[in-house]
């Protein structure tokens, strides 16, 4: 029952990552931008749609930001989920195609 309670807002994520203006030259000879919205974000990342060019597979490109994570102590998790979803083989199951980290 609901009676005499107040409605409380959904919460709203706000994302510490900033897409990049342009995708960096590394991925722009091999990808290109799918559509200029992203497909989802989280407090720590934002997820592109980008389109492979040889064969117009569809990928989505996840963006972190790194400085939050570090300022928390969390780069180590990032690691770690960058290299189990690294070794992961299944069907229902985004596969990781590459990893790549710029400077900061």
């Amino acid at each position: 029952r609901m009676e005499g309670r107040a409605k409380v807002p959904p919460l709203k994520v706000t994302s510490l990552t900033k897409p990049p203006p342009q995708l960096p030259a590394k991925l722009s000879a091999d990808y290109e931008e799918d559509s200029a919205e992203h497909l989802g974000e989280g407090a720590f990342a934002i997820v592109r749609s980008l389109r492979r060019k040889r064969d117009g597979l569809p990928v989505a490109l996840k963006v972190v930001e790194k400085y939050p994570l570090h300022i928390r102590n969390m780069l180590p998790q990032l690691q770690r989920e960058v290299r189990i979803q690294g070794s992961l083989q299944h069907r229902h199951i985004l596969r990781l195609l590459s990893c790549m980290e710029d400077e900061w």
